[in-house]
């Protein structure tokens, strides 16, 4: 084996672990909310050091592979994908900490609502975030294009449990601190979404060298 092609699968490696333990952290602040679990809310704010190390070791090993290894074309925009798309993890990993902190609050305060359609957004946009790397890992474009069309599912869920959530402010003023929690959660959820709509345009430029960004092209 190459040395380029041993660090391109220890990238790759990374990003899937990187991925996997954001996706963990996504699925347990959902569950954490649903089931009133502060712990495992706590649990997701401690692991998220070890998402940040990823980053790291991800840009290091992307800049050596870039300075050190001459990648041809297309190895040099995997490496580059993989360096852009590992800041985009952190970030989502970092809302999934964001939501963790406002569980905080919120499982502090009585129940406003049974959840109904706020873990069905939480699934969708986890599902959406796997399908997101591993499209960029298998350069499959189809399951790119596939992932940012189920991006409207996401804003259409957020829209429908915005406005039952001011509906309820509104009638009840003793709510709105819960209201508005749940407000930044929902918001935290849609980043996520957008994040992993980002991940699927940088692979299909990877693949195809096309720009679809603020485009209908994917769709």
């Amino acid at each position: 084996m190459r040395i380029i092609e041993a660090d391109l699968n220890k990238l790759k490696e990374k990003i899937n672990l990187m991925g996997i333990l954001t996706q963990d952290a996504i699925e347990q602040v959902v569950k954490a909310l649903v089931e009133r679990n502060t712990e495992l809310s706590e649990n997701v704010i401690t692991a998220d050091d070890k998402i940040d190390v990823l980053e790291n070791e991800i840009d290091k090993l992307a800049t050596d592979v870039m300075v050190l290894r001459q990648p041809a074309a297309g190895d040099l925009r995997f490496t580059i994908t993989c360096l852009h798309t590992a800041g985009i993890i952190e970030r989502v990993a970092d809302h999934a900490v964001n939501i963790a902190k406002h569980i905080r609050v919120i499982n502090n305060e009585p129940p406003l609502k049974p959840y109904v359609d706020l873990p069905k957004m939480g699934t969708i946009t986890r599902e959406m975030f796997r399908d997101s790397l591993q499209a960029l890992i298998t350069g499959d474009v189809n399951l790119a294009r596939l992932t940012i069309r189920r991006d409207d599912q996401v804003d259409d869920l957020f829209h429908l449990i915005y406005d039952e959530l001011l509906e309820v402010m509104q009638k009840d003023p003793t709510t709105v601190k819960r209201g508005s929690e749940l407000l930044f959660v929902i918001k935290h959820l849609e980043r996520m979404a957008d994040y992993a709509t980002n991940i699927c345009e940088m692979v299909i430029y990877m693949m195809e060298g096309k720009v679809i960004k603020h485009t209908q092209e994917a769709f």
